[in-house]
């Protein structure tokens, strides 16, 4: 409703000296069958943190609040995983509600015992818990009394289709936004790319949009660019 930028989620690219910038797609399901995903999952956390409170120094009041990690189905299967991202909270020094993991559902299902657990676990380092591409599985709502969550963000495909069948989806969106609310959680929406489809969401009281019509994916230098915007009306990117 405001118009301001809160967060940003961290993303990565391969610069690969031949192939240009290759996108996560293509290196990470490589990366979890050589077992290298928790090394790599690490760096972009720690990338993540000390950048983001670099940017908490360089612009007290205009930083963005947060900042949301991925951590993939490998990390959370990774026995040093709490140790790993307790070191590098207290070596970045980021305070533990301005950083947020993201997990999707499909990761924790397999397991729901051993990922309660970690989840739990994480959450009592401090630190925020987002479930990724809410609304895409078959078990949504047990996840939600199951894991000790924050934020909700609801998956790409619910927006897109809310502007073909606004009446139906819009429901549909109102509906996740109140359970959220009633559990005590926050709502992202992913996507956004249109402005009909944020007036939507502005008119249902979502609390969070990310998406295209608000930035293509950037550099750390880029990013910093879009701390002083106003995105009450932007333009299609």
């Amino acid at each position: 409703q405001s118009g301001r930028l809160h967060g940003l989620e961290a993303l990565i690219r391969w610069p690969h000296p031949r192939r240009g910038e290759v996108s996560p797609g293509e290196f990470i399901g490589l990366a979890e069958e050589l077992g290298l995903i928790a090394p790599i999952g690490r760096w972009i956390l720690r990338e993540a943190c000390m950048t983001f409170v670099k940017w908490r120094e360089d612009f007290p009041d205009n930083a963005p609040s947060f900042i949301n990690v991925n951590v993939s189905r490998g990390q959370l299967r990774d026995p040093g995983l709490i140790g790993h991202v307790h070191a590098i909270m207290l070596e970045s020094g980021i305070e533990p509600d301005m950083l947020r993991l993201e997990i999707t559902e499909s990761m924790v299902m397999d397991d729901l015992d051993h990922m309660s657990e970690v989840l739990h676990q994480l959450k009592d380092l401090g630190v925020g818990l987002a479930m990724d591409d809410f609304g895409t599985g078959h078990s949504s709502l047990t996840c939600l009394h199951r894991f000790p969550l924050d934020v909700l963000k609801i998956d790409r495909s619910f927006i897109n289709s809310a502007g073909r069948k606004e009446r139906h989806y819009g429901a549909i969106l109102h509906s996740v936004i109140e359970l959220a609310g009633n559990l005590d959680m926050h709502v992202i929406a992913e996507g956004i790319e249109n402005p009909n489809q944020l007036s939507l969401l502005q008119g249902l009281s979502c609390h969070y949009g990310q998406g295209y019509l608000f930035s293509q994916p950037a550099s750390a230098e880029n990013a910093e660019l879009l701390f002083n915007q106003d995105f009450t009306k932007p333009k299609a990117a």
